[in-house]
């Protein structure tokens, strides 16, 4: 005698898992008069005839659901489903971009359920963006440590969890330009007020000049 063989998958629409859709192959005992559908331990509907397949959507994202089945007057029982959780992979919410020392720092927060992890993308000067690292789910900023002085960076995020792919990406951060910095030049040394003695000369006004290179700031 073989039993009725239970499959359960998650729906997802707009990011979310709005419901479970159930499928069975029958059992030996087919045809039925009755099937009952099990979730979490308990009786969630009853169907009739030839059914192999129902559709949950009475689900809650971040709750976890198994579900089995019992098949006509003998009750055949299926296997019980591994748990199965809907959740929720909306796109971060982007914030602000900081110059930080040499470096430049988006940040994000997340929306929806946890993310198996993040991927930051840039832009430089206007250029498209490029993937230039992947964060951990607890991560929701990067020091950027590769803008060059006098380029413009923005940043967009987004998420990945497994069996529901990527988020859309975030809203684009604000702009952040990295500081040119230059080398100091040094300039020429007055010797005006020079005087000799001894055979020699001493400076009175001997200090060198030197000009500051930053710019931009």
């Amino acid at each position: 005698m073989s039993n009725p063989y239970l499959t359960a998958a998650i729906h997802i629409s707009g990011g979310t898992g709005d419901r479970i859709d159930l499928a069975w192959t029958n059992g030996s005992d087919a045809p039925y008069d009755a099937i009952l559908v099990y979730r979490n331990g308990a009786l969630l509907t009853t169907l009739y005839a030839q059914e192999t397949e129902y559709q949950d959507p009475s689900v809650s994202v971040g709750t976890a659901y198994d579900y089995y089945i019992l098949c006509g007057v003998s009750y055949q029982r299926s296997n019980t489903t591994n748990p199965i959780t809907p959740l929720s992979l909306q796109a971060p919410t982007i914030g602000t971009a900081a110059l930080i020392g040499t470096t430049v720092r988006p940040t994000w927060t997340a929306n929806g359920s946890t993310v198996d992890y993040w991927e930051v993308y840039r832009d430089i000067d206007g250029s498209g963006y490029t993937f230039i690292t992947t964060r951990s789910p607890a991560q929701t900023s990067y020091d950027d440590g590769a803008v060059s002085g006098g380029q413009t960076a923005t940043y967009k995020v987004r998420g990945y969890i497994d069996g529901y792919g990527y988020s859309d990406f975030s809203s684009p951060s604000n702009s952040v330009t990295m500081p040119d910095l230059e080398a100091p030049t040094i300039g020429t040394t007055d010797r005006s007020g020079w005087r000799e003695l001894q055979g020699g000369l001493m400076a009175t006004i001997a200090a060198p000049l030197f000009v500051a290179g930053r710019k931009n700031v």
